[in-house]
């Protein structure tokens, strides 16, 4: 009876892990968000990657090696559709999977493999970003290998064996691509080559290697790093001009934990099994004076953990960091915890195995549930806003209020994307915010003969414009979440907007 559910449970989960499977092929359909536009207009194949880094990809706040894979991918695929633009990222999706399973450290076994792989697949998040064209995907291609690779090189040390240099290489390359890939990974990244280094000093081994190897990627990463730097101190990142800067610190527990666990029924689940390990463990070693296995990998990968999250929130004192995907990196280190803590007792108990792939269930069942909603028009509507000024608004100039944070010189490229690249209605696209003064009350003397919008609409974002321009700006209709926009002339602010949008600008600070 024993044997026929564990083997029921072990086929339960092998469906769950297809159907995540399958459900990364389910909206390239959707329309591309905003953050996608950008992908898209850094990768075309018509322009040169040198002006492309020079005038883009420099000024962005990421680090620009997907979107020069991609440059690359996009000269031997058409230029354009969704589906195109998205397939590497499911493809990178499935390669972590692969290195999850292939690479899996052994000593943990085969149970600990499967589950780590289940609960990876199954991520509502890692689902979703596998089909969307942003770095994420590749983050988690690089992030799972070297994190196994760190605890694999970490035991090395405690034992006195030699790294050798293929495994130095391997390491040194994949947390290089990291590093490149997203400045978060690069947090993830210095924790592990610090860890390694106080690790091989506390344990006296040969010093030479844990400096040389960070010191060259270190090396290899500034030619990114200084340029961009110099441009985050230009467009004042580190004084709250960021896109997030209105979310409070208070929702940044919720935002993690929504993160590794979406699903409400799957994180209390997962919250009580850790709380029971927890307990577990600490009961062993009052009874026996030991803890239970894999102690010093279950220090390092939540020690690892915690350090970017300390970071994540030194950061945000300036401008807030704790945005979900941003974590992305960490996933593998997390799970692997999750994994590794309950061990013992999912192998002592099938009722354990059971409620730990019951947590799986929950998220991949979440995301079957909510991904229909995904592909309304106005759920992402970068799309469903060109084809309505294809409709009716077609050869008017396009202006865009866009107080985001992606480099202004690109901002006419991506809002142009779908009227020209996709429609080829050659619209002039002039974006406000970041003009001069002189220049924009120039431009809005056109407002009357072009078609105004505004993108990732908000109530404080309108506030926040209406205060600084010393107009009013009012919505004239909605399309998801873009407002069209109208204005009043300059210094024409109603009395009763006045204090909303004084105190809209203080919040947003």
């Amino acid at each position: 009876m024993k044997k026929n559910l564990s083997l029921f449970l072990t086929a339960f989960l092998f469906t769950l892990i297809v159907c995540a499977v399958l459900l990364r092929f389910t909206l390239f359909g959707m329309s591309f968000e905003y953050d996608e536009l950008f992908t898209a207009i850094t990768t075309d194949p018509s322009l040169s990657f040198g002006w492309i880094w020079s005038n883009w990809l420099v000024v962005d706040v990421h680090p620009p090696l997907y979107n020069a894979l991609l440059w690359v991918y996009n000269h031997f695929v058409p230029y354009g559709p969704e589906l195109w633009l998205r397939l590497p990222s499911v493809v990178f999706s499935l390669g972590a999977l692969a290195c999850g399973w292939f690479l899996f450290p052994r000593r943990f076994g085969k149970t600990a493999r499967l589950l780590f792989v289940a609960l990876l697949a199954g991520n509502m998040y890692t689902i979703l970003y596998a089909q969307h064209a942003r770095a994420y995907a590749l983050m988690l291609l690089f992030s799972v290998p070297l994190t196994f690779w760190f605890l694999d090189m970490s035991r090395s040390v405690w034992r006195g064996k030699t790294i050798s240099r293929g495994r130095w290489l391997a390491f040194g390359l994949v947390s290089l691509g990291l590093a490149w890939s997203h400045y978060f990974g690069t947090m993830l990244v210095g924790v592990f080559y610090i860890l390694l280094f106080l690790q091989a000093w506390r344990y006296k081994r040969n010093l030479t290697p844990f400096l040389l190897v960070p010191a060259v990627v270190g090396v290899l990463f500034l030619p990114w790093f200084i340029p961009n730097l110099q441009a985050q101190f230009e467009f004042r990142r580190f004084e709250g001009n960021w896109w997030a800067n209105d979310m409070e610190m208070t929702r940044a527990p919720v935002a993690l934990a929504r993160f590794f666990f979406f699903s409400p029924w799957g994180r209390w689940l997962m919250g009580a099994l850790l709380a029971l390990g927890a307990a577990w463990r600490i009961w062993r070693r009052w009874r026996t004076g030991r803890w239970g296995g894999y102690v010093r990998e279950l220090a390092l990968l939540g020690l690892s953990a915690l350090l970017v999250i300390g970071g994540a929130a030194l950061l945000s004192l300036k401008a807030y960091m704790f945005i979900g995907r941003y974590f992305t990196e960490l996933l593998p280190a997390v799970y692997l915890f999750c994994v590794l803590l309950l061990l013992p007792l999912v192998r002592k108990s099938l009722l354990f195995r059971a409620a730990l792939i019951l947590v799986v269930a929950a998220e991949v069942f979440m995301y079957a549930m909510s991904h229909r909603g995904m592909l309304i028009p106005t759920e992402m509507p970068a799309r469903l806003t060109s084809q309505f000024y294809r409709d009716y608004f077609a050869g008017r100039e396009i202006m865009v209020v866009a107080m985001e944070a992606f480099p202004p010189a690109s901002m006419p490229a991506m809002y142009g994307f779908y009227p020209n690249k996709v429609y080829g209605l050659n619209a002039k696209v002039t974006e406000l915010v970041s003009l001069p003064e002189e220049e924009r009350e120039l431009a809005l003397k056109r407002r009357d003969q072009a078609f105004v919008f505004m993108p990732n609409c908000t109530e404080n974002k309108l506030y926040e414009l209406s205060h600084r321009w010393e107009r009013f700006a009012g919505v004239y209709m909605r399309l998801g979440g873009t407002c069209v926009l109208g204005f009043s002339e300059k210094g024409e602010i109603p009395p009763e907007l006045q204090e909303a949008s004084a105190r809209g600008s203080s919040e947003n600070k």
